[in-house]
């Protein structure tokens, strides 16, 4: 089956390209409809957001523990070179990390979107699935309404996902103020309604 480049781009309105918006998956098949490959592209953006998500999440959750248990190490170390103040500054340091550290709650979204990034992948590849499927059972088909009938039962998954990315973003929201990165990958295309009814992209 003939298909076509990994970068997909639409034009706008006025009539200028805009950059290309690429799928980092397999070729777009020729027939296949611009809205369904825009969903693709919009899906890969959205797992991409949240695995950038998870890794620094990754990095905030050990960011203090590591300083606190090297201070607390090194404060039983200087314990026995007799150096008392540095062994007492040590532990100072170990112990605000230790409170920061608890109060903030960094990283803790990190299995939450780690989740999100697989499902997401696991749903371009249902999505391409039924699409093959489809195709091969009836090429003579209209592919706008094979199109369509992906994206409506894509559409409930996607809910899904953004409701409990949602919904862990609120219950660890206390922290938000002093997260490393605290927006939520929530569905992208639920933030125009937000944004509409000025609640921002954030949730909490």
């Amino acid at each position: 089956m003939k298909v076509e480049n990994r970068a997909y781009s639409q034009p706008r309105p006025d009539g200028v390209k805009q950059a290309p918006r690429v799928y980092e998956g397999e070729p777009f098949p020729s027939d296949m409809p611009h809205e369904l490959r825009g969903e693709f592209v919009d899906l890969e953006q959205w797992a991409q957001k949240n695995q950038i998500d998870e890794r620094r999440s990754i990095f905030g959750f050990w960011a203090l523990k590591v300083p606190a248990i090297l201070a607390s190490i090194s404060a039983g170390a200087v314990a026995n070179f007799q150096l008392p103040k540095v062994g007492i500054c040590l532990g100072l340091i170990g112990g605000f990390c230790v409170a920061i550290d608890a109060y903030t709650n960094f990283g803790q979204l990190k299995n939450v979107y780690l989740r999100a990034f697989n499902d997401i992948r696991r749903l371009q590849q249902h999505m391409k699935q039924q699409w093959r499927l489809s195709r091969l059972r009836d090429k003579s088909g209209d592919p706008n309404i094979l199109a369509a009938t992906i994206l409506e039962q894509a559409e409930n998954e996607r809910r899904r996902i953004s409701a409990y990315i949602r919904e862990a973003t609120t219950m660890v929201s206390k922290s938000e103020a002093f997260a490393p990165h605290t927006e939520t990958q929530a569905d992208p295309k639920e933030a125009p309604k937000k944004r509409s009814h000025g609640e921002g992209n954030r949730v909490g």
